[in-house]
C-alpha cells in the first residue's frame, strides 16, 4: 500500500517510521500515567527509558536470531527478519522485572499502568504493518475480506489481520487505561496485567490461523501459537495471584489507595483514622 516513505532524497520503511512514532506517543503517555503511582512515580519514570530500550531491542533482535536459527536447521538461507511484537512484549516484561528487583518496587503496580499504554503503541504500529503489507492475512473469499496488498505489492481479497489486531488493541487500551476500570475486580493490583496478557494472547493466537505467514510447527500450531500458550500461562498465574492477594488483604483497590490522602480533622477537632498504608509487597 505504502511500503516506503519518500521525502526528497530521503526514504524509510513505513512500518519502521510508524512504530517509532507509536513508541514516542506511548512513551509520553506512559510518563504521564506513571504519575498515578504516588511516591514511587519518580523511580518508575527513571526506569522508563530502560524499558523502552528493551522493547525496541525485542522488536528486532529475537526475530533476527530466530531467522538465522531456522535457516541453520533447514539449510535454507536466512529470511529477512521482521518485527515480532510478542518478543518485544516479552523483552519489556523482562526489563521491568530486572528493574523492580534492583529498585525494590512493586512490579504489578507498574505493569498495571504500562501494559494498557503498550496496547496503544501496538494499535498504532499496526497502521505501519498495513501500509507495508506485512503481517497480513491469507487470501479468502470470506465476507470478512478486504482488498489489500502483501509485502510484494500483490493486491487480493485477504483477511484484514492488521486492522483487526489494531482495533482489538485500541479497545484494550480504552478499557484498561482508565483510572477506575469496569468491572471492579480490574482495580485489584495485578488484575489489569493478567487481563491484558490473556487477551493479547487470545488475539494473536486466533489471528495466527488467518495470517499469510502461518506455518504449522506442532500439529496445527505454529511457533507464535506456542509462545502465546506460554505467555497465557503467565497471565493465568498472575490472575490467580491477584485474586488471592485481593481475598487475603482486603481493603480498597490499589489505585484507590494511591489516590486518597488521609482524612482531614473532623468537626470536633479529632483526627479520623487514615487509610491503611500502601502495601508494596510483590
Amino acid at each position: 500500500m505504502l511500503p516506503v516513505l519518500r521525502i526528497g532524497g530521503w526514504s524509510a520503511p513505513t512500518y519502521a517510521v510508524v512504530y517509532a512514532l507509536a513508541v514516542l506517543v506511548a512513551g509520553s503517555l506512559a510518563w504521564r500515567q506513571l504519575g498515578r503511582l504516588g511516591a514511587d512515580a519518580p523511580r518508575w519514570r527513571a526506569g522508563l527509558p530502560f524499558v523502552v530500550l528493551a522493547l525496541l531491542l525485542g522488536l528486532f533482535l529475537p526475530a533476527w536470531v530466530e531467522s538465522h536459527v531456522r535457516g541453520w536447521l533447514t539449510g535454507q538461507p536466512p529470511q529477512p527478519a521482521t518485527i515480532r511484537v510478542y518478543y518485544a512484549l516479552g523483552s519489556a516484561l523482562l526489563a521491568v522485572l530486572i528493574y523492580v528487583r534492583l529498585r525494590r518496587l512493586d512490579p504489578l503496580a507498574g505493569l498495571d499502568t504500562l501494559l494498557p499504554v503498550f496496547a496503544l503503541a501496538y494499535s498504532l504500529g499496526r497502521l505501519g504493518c498495513l501500509a507495508a503489507g506485512c503481517c497480513g492475512g491469507r487470501e479468502t473469499d470470506s465476507f470478512l475480506h478486504l482488498h489489500l496488498p502483501d509485502e510484494q505489492g500483490a493486491w487480493a481479497d485477504r483477511y484484514p489481520t492488521q486492522p483487526m489486531s489494531g482495533a482489538w488493541q485500541l479497545l484494550l487500551f480504552l478499557w484498561l487505561a482508565r483510572p477506575r476500570a469496569w468491572p471492579a475486580w480490574l482495580n485489584v493490583r495485578g488484575a489489569r496485567t493478567a487481563a491484558y496478557l490473556l487477551l493479547f494472547c487470545a488475539e494473536r493466537f486466533t489471528l495466527e490461523f488467518l495470517r499469510a505467514d502461518y506455518q504449522p510447527l506442532v500439529g496445527p500450531f505454529s511457533l507464535p501459537h506456542l509462545w502465546m500458550l506460554a505467555l497465557a500461562g503467565v497471565g493465568v498465574g498472575l490472575g490467580l495471584a491477584a485474586a488471592w492477594n485481593s481475598g487475603r488483604r482486603g481493603g480498597p483497590p490499589h489505585h484507590a489507595r494511591l489516590a486518597h490522602p488521609p482524612h482531614p480533622p473532623a468537626c470536633g477537632g479529632q483526627r479520623q483514622a487514615p487509610h491503611p498504608p500502601l502495601d508494596r509487597c510483590a
